[in-house]
Order: structure tokens, then sequence, then C-alpha cells
């Protein structure tokens, strides 16, 4: 049998998922934070029902394209794992509980549950405690670092947005002092980010706006289809970072620019109508959530006049 290259791709999960969680992290009443996650842990760990695993856990064109990168290039062997914020890091085999919880901000779930802390202290803050425990009936690394240790030879390809870079920041610190970590070998796929990565600036591969013109789809999943192009660049021959980063951004400085359209202004009418549409579908909405709906219609609306209304119809 052929010898197959590994690289481990290391993706953020989607909130959409195909099963309904249980375990939800809104539901816990501690406000102290080791607390909070102490109670969580046990609660994944003790759950009776139906486990799945992650690969069928979420869904969304972001999670279709991950879980068709093993079939699209088979010639790597492509270990897939998910920066869970409700079990830290797993391989998508892993068969975990269907949970709620979320590092994005605004949601009841969200393990920024405290408004008066700092959110990437938080998630960082959670991370790291994910880093330390082992879940129930769950094996291997619990951090990027050690899953680096494990296999030393190997790419890693982390796509995600700087939300979840900023949460892997100490991670990442103790993956660069590592004696044997070989930095040519790891791709930071993102949006931005370059100036907070520190020693790790010259890794990241930007996944910039305007390459949806050659990758196709929307921003939800450009980071995963950078990645894509990657794995792509890795297989037509480039051997390390340096490599791919120039490859992309050739490609980047031959597509034109995109064409910005205006929002539209919005009425009262047109306001209220939305935020009444959207709070029957999801009652749980925040206004800061659905000012983001609201905004990605093409629509224009000042936070301020947006809150008002809000909370004159949400009521």
């Amino acid at each position: 049998m052929a010898y197959k290259k590994t690289i481990h791709l290391i993706v953020s999960p989607t909130n959409r998922k195909k099963h309904k969680a249980r375990p939800n992290l809104a539901d816990l009443k501690s406000t102290r934070s080791k607390k909070r996650f102490s109670d969580w842990t046990s609660i994944l760990d003790e759950y009776e029902g139906d486990r799945v695993r992650a690969l069928d856990l979420y869904a969304g064109d972001h999670w279709v394209i991950t879980k068709n990168l093993a079939s699209d290039f088979p010639n790597f062997n492509i270990q897939i794992w998910v920066i869970s914020p409700g079990y830290g890091l797993i391989n998508v085999e892993s068969k975990i509980v269907p949970y709620a919880a979320t590092f994005s901000p605004d949601h009841t779930e969200s393990v920024h549950y405290n408004k008066k802390t700092n959110l990437n202290e938080a998630n960082r803050q959670w991370w790291n405690y994910l880093r330390k425990w082992q879940p129930k009936n769950i094996e291997g690394p619990r951090s990027i670092s050690d899953l680096s240790d494990n296999h030393p030879n190997d790419s890693l390809i982390i796509a995600c947005s700087m939300r979840y870079l900023n949460l892997l920041r100490d991670d990442l610190e103790t993956l660069t002092k590592k004696k044997n970590f070989d930095q040519t070998k790891l791709y930071l796929v993102s949006s931005q980010g370059r100036k907070s990565l520190g020693a790790l600036a010259e890794n990241l591969v930007p996944s910039e706006r305007k390459l949806r013109q050659l990758v196709g789809g929307g921003d939800a999943s450009l980071n995963i289809r950078t990645a894509k192009l990657v794995l792509k660049m890795l297989a037509e021959g480039k051997t390390n970072n340096t490599q791919v980063r120039t490859a992309i951004q050739l490609l980047l400085d031959g597509i034109p620019a995109i064409q910005h359209n205006p929002r539209k202004s919005a009425s009262v009418d047109k306001v209220t109508s939305f935020i009444k549409f959207a709070i029957s579908i999801n009652p749980n909405l925040t206004k800061t959530a659905c000012l983001t709906l609201f905004r990605r219609d093409g629509y224009a609306c000042q936070a301020k006049r947006f809150e008002r209304l809000f909370e004159e119809n949400s009521q």
C-alpha cells in the first residue's frame, strides 16, 4: 500500500446541528467559571442518552465541505479535528452528546455568560479548562500542542475565525515553544489576525473575501474553502507554508476587489416587521443578533434606533 501523507485539519464547528441538543450551557446556574465547567463536564460524562459521531452532528455549508475533504483528496490521510466549545479538541470520529454551547457572543448558551467580562478572555479560559479535561470514552490529545507532539512529522491546518484563533492563543504559544515543532508545516487559515498572532504571524494564510470569486460560497464557509485550496496546493507539490502563502497571494493579486453595495434605508414599519418575524422564528434571539441578520439582508439602521424598536416589539 502506498504511503499517504497525514494532514491534521482543525476546524471550528457550526452552531447548526442535525440532532437536537440535550445538555445546554444556558441551563447552568452557577456564576463561577470553574463551577460552571465542573457542572458542564459532569453532565456530559453522566449523560445516558444517545451519542453521535461529531462528524454527523454539525450541519451547514461549512460542514458539508469539511466532511467531503477526505474523499476529495484520497492521496492524503486527512484527520479532522473540531474545536468544540462543549468538548474541547476532538476527532470527528468521536461519539459525543449533542450539546448546545458556543464561543459566539449574544447567545443564551454562550461560554461568555458574564457580560462584564472580556469575551476573548472568557473563551480562552474555557478552552484552557477543556484542554485539561479527558471526557468519558473519548481518547486522543486534548490540545493542539499535544496533537503536534504526537505527530511531529505531520502538517497542521487550522481553519477558523479570529475569535477561535484568540481562544487558542495559549495553546498555540505552547506549540511554538516545542523544540521539535516545525513551523513550516503549520497553516493558520483565517480572514484576519496577523498583528495579534505574534510569532505565528507568518503562518497566516489569508482567506480574504475576494477569494470567494475563486473558491465560491459565502462568508460562513470561506475559511474551510480556503483550507481546501491549501490542500489542493499541497497535492500539487507545494511543500511548506511559505510556498502556499506565496501562491495564494499571487491569486489574490489577480482577483479584482469586491464591489460593495450600500445598504438600503429602512422605514420604521420595515424594521418592526423584520423584528417581529425574526422573533417568531427564534424567540430567544438577542437584539444584537437580530440587527446582524437585518444588516445581512442589505438594510441599514442605527444601532440605538434598532435597539429601541426591538425592545418595543419583543415584549
